[in-house]
This record gives structure tokens, C-alpha cells and sequence, in this order.
């Protein structure tokens, strides 16, 4: 899951210290992803935003078959905007986004990179994608209204 956060470094600290969550890895000036430990490269994280929301929940399934058939169950039932297909960069995950009607994003994912004991995260300069087609404009735009 990656959320939306006004104060990317606060949301790190908090994390880190309240449930324990460890850096992975950042993208300078876009999202930072945990992890729980040994295991997936992240299983949260935080895009720069000015106020908070969900930007995706992320479904783990066994492979790209599964990718396809999810965004083609959401296809036919009117769910048809996304992103994918597409391997990310960092966690080198396939992955396919289908935009759910609060304007988030779902993704379905397979074949993340593991986090080892010894894994030090990085700060990266890197595109979001290894390849794909280009995201939606407004991918990374919070749709979520500012509250008060």
C-alpha cells in the first residue's frame, strides 16, 4: 500500500519507530517504500502529496497470468483505466494499476525482488518503470479532497 503524505521523512520516522517498518529504498523526490523485514522489497510507502490519501493498494498474485485475468475481471465490469503492463523499478515487481471509482489505484502485482538482513536501502534517481506504457497523466495525483 502506498499513501499520500504531505511530510514524506515525518511519515518514515513514524512508521520506523511506531510499527517498526524498514527502508527499502526511495525514489529522489517521489515515494519511499518499506518493508516488515526479510521478505517483499516494500509492503508500504509514501508519495509526496500536499495532504494525505491513498494512492494504491497493492494485491500480491502468483504471476502474470493472474495480473491479466484481475485487470480483465475488472475490465468487464466498467474498470478499464489503468497502467501495466509493466515491471517497476525498484522491487523489480510486473505490475498492472486499474483506477477504482475513488480515483486510487489497485495493483496487481507478481515477482517482487526480497529483502535480505543485510539489505541497505538507496536513494535512486530512476524512472517508476523498467518498462511499460506511459502512466496516466494524473497517476500520481491524490483524488482524495483536502480536508479541513
Amino acid at each position: 500500500m502506498l499513501i499520500f503524505s504531505s511530510d514524506v521523512s515525518a511519515s518514515e520516522a513514524f512508521y520506523s519507530r511506531t510499527l517498526g517498518l524498514r527502508l527499502s529504498d526511495r525514489i529522489v523526490g517521489g515515494p519511499v517504500f518499506m518493508n516488515s523485514g526479510p521478505g517483499d522489497h516494500h509492503v508500504f510507502g509514501f508519495v509526496p502529496a500536499e495532504h494525505p490519501g491513498l494512492h494504491h493498494s497493492s494485491w500480491m498474485v502468483s504471476d502474470i497470468d493472474q495480473i491479466a485475468r484481475g485487470a480483465q475481471s475488472m475490465a468487464s465490469v466498467g474498470y478499464t483505466k489503468g497502467w501495466g503492463l509493466g515491471r517497476h523499478t525498484l522491487g523489480s515487481n510486473l505490475f498492472h494499476y486499474i483506477q477504482d471509482p475513488w480515483g486510487s489505484w489497485i495493483e496487481y502485482s507478481s515477482d517482487m525482488d526480497c529483502i535480505t538482513e543485510n539489505w541497505q536501502p538507496n536513494d535512486w534517481d530512476c524512472p517508476a518503470a523498467v518498462w511499460s506504457p506511459e502512466a496516466p497523466a494524473d497517476f500520481i495525483t491524490n483524488q482524495e479532497e483536502r480536508t479541513a
